[in-house]
């Protein structure tokens, strides 16, 4: 497994694989990484590889109780989103309570 910062990369084709990983992974109960969070590898348009977009990834992170944080250079063709469950007394913005309820 392909790490960054001590953490797993995972490489997602689109949104529905990202949001199957997430439906398994969610949980921190299930996941015993999932607490620290992990790198989302985007690949850039340029690059050519099928790749969940950026907004696919924020969105369904959110759906799922998850936020992004963190965006590093991972290489010439990607780049790293650190995404981590939502802590219990984060704050929802407006945007993304919306977001939920569509």
């Amino acid at each position: 497994m392909l790490t960054h910062k001590n953490l797993q990369v995972w490489y997602f084709k689109n949104q529905p694989e990202y949001e199957k990983w997430l439906s398994k992974n969610h949980d921190n109960s299930i996941y015993q990484e999932v607490p620290k969070g992990v790198w989302v590898r985007l690949y850039k348009k340029a690059s050519g590889v099928p790749t969940l977009s950026k907004d696919d990834l924020i969105d369904t992170s959110i759906c799922w109780g998850w936020i992004d944080g963190l965006i590093n250079s991972y290489d010439e063709q990607s780049y790293l989103y650190k995404v981590t469950p939502r802590g219990s007394k984060s704050v929802w913005s407006q945007v993304n309570v919306a977001k939920v309820k569509n």
